[in-house]
């Protein structure tokens, strides 16, 4: 039986996916298949090459997603956005520590648990994936205003740099 509301269904926002799934599928550049991504039921799918899925991005409504994992050439980007050079020498000697056997995106997430330099590869392939997400439409309406706020703060071309302010009394 229809109802008024049936009219509005399609308009509601209902993508289910874990960011943690589209992190992951970001750094499977060793997969041979597509990583698809279906956001009705909120499944990451490795595919088989050899048994493909009839299905390309936008399928279901736009709840089917391909992702395309990162270029390797990410590996280096990293290290030239201004988060990197807000770091200590100490900071960046540890990341340089967890980055000696990275030879792949796969290398990554393995190292995302092992203290503050996995933290700071896994925020880095995070940022990428909002990124993702809000290329297709996928950030939620509740959060958008959060994750806009996120990423303009994060665009500034040059590092944060103490303001020096003085502050003159009034009294004579």
């Amino acid at each position: 039986m229809k109802t008024q509301l049936d009219h509005y269904t399609d308009l509601l926002y209902d993508h289910k996916f874990d960011v943690d799934d589209v992190i992951y599928a970001l750094c499977g550049d060793t997969h041979q298949g597509r990583w698809l991504l279906h956001t009705r039921k909120g499944d990451l799918i490795q595919e088989d090459p050899a048994n493909p899925l009839d299905v390309t991005n936008g399928d279901d409504n736009n709840h089917w997603h391909e992702i395309i994992p990162l270029p390797k050439t990410f590996l280096e980007e990293m290290f030239e956005l201004p988060n990197y050079t807000r770091l200590t020498d100490a900071e960046k000697a540890a990341l340089t520590d967890t980055m000696a056997n990275v030879e792949n995106l796969a290398d990554l997430p393995p190292l995302f648990e092992t203290g503050f330099a996995g933290g700071w590869l896994r925020e880095r392939v995070k940022d990428a994936s909002l990124k993702w997400l809000d290329a297709r439409g996928l950030i939620p309406p509740s959060m958008t205003h959060v994750y806009r706020k996120h990423a303009t703060s994060k665009s500034q071309g040059s590092p944060n740099r103490a303001t020096k302010i003085i502050l003159e009394s009034l009294d004579n």
